[in-house]
């Protein structure tokens, strides 16, 4: 009888089991160019101030608000990656640069170049050729990362 309890206790354990893999991103998947389109940090006791602001940017308002094109990831077979930061002339002024790896459904990012000292982690959801991704940075540069970023891009076909 005990053992029957035992069983029946473990089935209903694997049944109410968070099935993660249901999220699970695979690495070609996300191999590509992707586009900024939509962009939200919500910068919490900005610069240690007692104040809170936010940066929302679309699609539609991003080279007037920002000043630059949206930016232009490339996540490589390899497991590098860049992020070209282009002017409105389609100059490159900012690429940093360096290794990522998928586990699950969250994306971790170590920057190599210009610095060594990035790391970053975001949740990443898929919906065809659309990747949200969110986590918490240091934004404000204030030596916290209590700011919470979402960002959404496009995967880039070679079609605008």
């Amino acid at each position: 009888m005990k053992l029957l309890l035992v069983f029946i206790a473990s089935l209903i354990l694997l049944s109410c089991e968070d099935h993660r893999d249901n999220k699970k991103i695979f690495p070609e998947q996300l191999t590509g160019q992707w586009r900024n389109v939509y962009l939200r940090i919500e910068l919490n006791s900005y610069k240690n101030s007692d104040s809170n602001r936010v940066l929302e940017v679309t699609e539609q308002n991003w080279e007037r608000q920002m000043g630059i094109r949206p930016v232009r990831t490339y996540y490589w077979s390899d497991g590098t990656y860049n992020s070209e930061h282009l002017n409105l002339n389609d100059s490159v002024f900012y690429n940093p640069a360096g290794h990522w790896k998928l586990i699950g459904d969250s994306l971790y990012m170590n920057d190599t170049f210009p610095s060594r000292d990035a790391h970053y982690t975001y949740k990443v959801t898929l919906n065809g050729d659309m990747a949200e991704f969110s986590g918490m940075e240091d934004c404000d540069n204030d030596g916290r990362k209590d700011d919470l970023y979402y960002g959404t891009q496009r995967k880039f076909t070679g079609h605008e």
